[in-house]
């Protein structure tokens, strides 16, 4: 079972020297669109992911190295997980 909380939520003591530093291999997949915001403007990946305090291209590092069907569970839960959060917040 893929769990919703991810051992790479944004941690601010940690180094800025994560995967972002080293490729763009992520980007395509981190700038896709997959929504909208409550204002009507496109949402996309690394945005969704950075509204859930997560580390965009940590995640993307992960979910790379899972099965495609398991990645595709998990980016799927932290998506609803973020709708919801912003279906109840003002």
């Amino acid at each position: 079972m893929v769990h919703l909380e991810s051992p790479h939520h944004h941690d601010p003591n940690r180094a800025a020297c994560g995967p972002r530093f080293l490729t763009p291999e992520f980007n395509t997949f981190l700038f896709a669109m997959v929504g909208t915001d409550r204002r009507g403007g496109q949402l996309s990946v690394v945005s969704a992911l950075a509204r859930l305090d997560l580390d965009a291209w940590t995640e993307a590092a992960a979910l790379a190295r899972l099965p495609r069907a398991a990645a595709a569970q998990h980016l799927s839960a932290l998506l609803r997980k973020w709708y919801s959060s912003k279906m109840i917040s003002s």
